[in-house]
């Protein structure tokens, strides 16, 4: 009898625990966050499929490519969003008012209007390089994708706001406006027969769409005054987080992006179109599996920068985060395996069995990856760079690979699920020796 009612006793300790962590806030964050970011994320591979259904495969590989330029070069902007986050998460949890955080604001979006405006003429000077290095035919391609860079600048500033200020649910209806723009403007152009460029410019309306949202759902702090002394402080804060933050963050997730875009850079130019048109379809379901646990990091980043501020402890929220992007992963792989013929038929309109392996791999390394970013995310909210030495080595490694063993399309996977195995590994045993390891 006193084991048993030890069993009973400890089962009701557990799911007491259970209890307490799904209705925390960090849980509830979470799943509020991953839904909308499902929502959000349904809409953007709508897009992906019309494209994928109504252009031919060499201009599906050409719009893939093109946006994969502009995931890399956009990286700086997005460590926008994640410095104001971090400042905004930090300074709420040292009590600075609502002036303050107005003042950082400010400073951030002077900031990305600036290196916006050096990004479009800097991409339409290239313009020819890119379009010859990625075998496009028009130029027109080129004045859209400079026009995608400045507004790529804007758009993570005013997600950045809202993910700081944790107004999660404004966060996540900027989000899947985004995505409904975007596919509704993708199928007008092509109705329109606006073919490459129509299905380009629909990403820059989905752009103005994020910054109009939250231009609404920060209207409190209009009747803010922050003083000129705040004004001086936050642009003093601003310069400083630039040199010891925004410019290792920015390299990292260059360096990150590099990792998980790159292969259909690097396929555009090694291979014909036709099978860059192959691997495009392949790599349209893949992502998926990158972006589904998503809401993750999102959530953890603000939290976690919070109580780095405070000195407190945070490596639960990563056990947490990690056990979370496991299940989520495992789920999405799992079921994409058992009948990955009928999702890539639903997706991309093709079956073939060299898209069905491809697809396979994918959801291994997108994986893996996804992993990888919850582990970089977290480091960065802790300021610790120390990470950003195996990421440069992973994306040497991975690019020299590209270049040696690309007999087929198969091979650039199977590079990506070795290197992403090989990365996470590195990182989980970074964080082993800071000691905070934490189930």
């Amino acid at each position: 009898m006193p084991k048993l009612e030890t069993i009973l006793f400890s089962i009701r300790a557990l799911a007491s625990s259970l209890f307490l962590s799904i209705n925390s806030s960090f849980f509830v964050s979470i799943v509020l966050v991953f839904s909308g970011t499902l929502v959000a994320n349904t809409f953007h591979l709508l897009y992906q499929i019309v494209a994928a259904h109504q252009l031919s495969p060499e201009d599906f590989a050409a719009v893939n490519s093109l946006l994969s330029v502009l995931f890399l070069i956009a990286i700086p902007a997005g460590t926008l969003q994640t410095a104001v986050v971090s400042q905004t998460a930090s300074a709420r949890a040292c009590g600075r008012g609502l002036p303050q955080i107005k003042a950082l604001f400010r400073e951030y979006l002077l900031l990305s209007l600036m290196a916006g405006a050096v990004t479009f003429a800097a991409v339409l000077l290239a313009g020819r390089q890119i379009q010859s290095i990625l075998q496009l035919s028009s130029p027109v391609q080129m004045h859209i994708l400079a026009l995608m860079m400045l507004l790529s600048w804007l758009s993570p500033v005013a997600l950045g706001i809202l993910q700081g200020l944790e107004m999660f649910g404004w966060f996540c209806f900027a989000n899947c406006a985004t995505g409904l723009v975007k596919v509704v403007s993708a199928v007008l152009f092509i109705y329109l027969g606006a073919g490459v460029p129509g299905v380009l410019f629909a990403v820059c309306l989905s752009l103005l769409t994020t910054v109009f949202v939250a231009k609404a759902a920060v209207s409190p702090l209009r009747s803010e005054r922050p003083s000129v002394a705040m004004r001086g402080e936050a642009s003093v804060s601003v310069r400083r987080m630039f040199y010891s933050y925004l410019l290792p963050v920015s390299f990292s997730l260059f360096l990150f992006t590099f990792l998980v875009t790159a292969d259909m850079i690097f396929v555009k130019s090694l291979f014909p179109p036709a099978e860059a048109g192959v691997y495009s379809f392949a790599q349209m379901a893949g992502k998926i599996f990158l972006f589904l646990p998503s809401a993750v990091p999102l959530v953890m980043l603000p939290k976690t920068s919070g109580m780095a501020a405070v000195k407190a402890d945070s490596g639960i929220i990563l056990g947490k985060s990690i056990i979370i992007t496991l299940f989520i992963s495992a789920v999405g792989a799992g079921v994409f395996n058992l009948m990955p013929g009928f999702f890539l038929k639903i997706l991309t309109g093709t079956s073939a069995p060299s898209v069905l392996l491809l697809g396979r791999f994918f959801s291994l390394s997108m994986s893996l990856f996804a992993v990888v970013y919850v582990l970089i995310i977290y480091f960065i909210a802790l300021q610790d760079f120390r990470f950003v030495k195996y990421l440069i080595l992973s994306a040497a490694a991975q690019a020299a690979a590209f270049i040696i063993f690309h007999a087929s399309l198969v091979n650039i996977q199977q590079t990506m699920c070795i290197n992403a195995f090989i990365l996470l590994l590195a990182l989980v045993g970074l964080f082993k020796k800071r000691g905070r390891f934490k189930a």
